[in-house]
C-alpha cells in the first residue's frame, strides 16, 4: 500500500472510532445523578464476578455495606487494589 493510502485508511478508522465513541458518550450523559451521601438505596440485583445474581439486601453487613465499582483495565483503579483489600479485611 502507498503511504497516502495508509494515511487515508488510518483517517477513516479514526473517523469510525470517533462516531462509535460519540454514541457511547451521549448514552453516558443520560445517567441519573448519584445519590446523596447517607441516602437509602433501594434493593437492586447485579451479577458478581462469577455471574451469580446478588441483591444489595443479601450483601448487607451488620454495620452497612460498601460497594466499589472499578475497572480492572484502569491503572488508577488498580492503584487502589491494596487499599480495597485492607478495607475488606478491616
Amino acid at each position: 500500500m502507498k503511504k497516502s493510502q495508509v494515511s487515508l485508511l488510518f483517517a477513516l478508522i479514526l473517523l469510525v472510532a470517533g462516531i462509535a465513541l460519540s454514541g457511547s458518550v451521549n448514552a453516558a450523559a443520560e445517567v441519573p445523578a448519584a445519590p446523596a451521601i447517607g441516602a437509602t438505596i433501594e434493593d437492586f440485583t447485579l451479577p458478581d464476578a462469577d455471574g451469580i445474581e446478588r441483591t444489595l439486601n443479601s450483601l448487607k453487613g451488620k454495620n452497612g455495606s460498601v460497594l466499589i465499582f472499578v475497572s480492572v483495565q484502569c491503572p488508577v483503579s488498580n492503584a487502589y487494589n491494596d487499599r480495597m483489600e485492607k478495607l475488606a479485611q478491616d
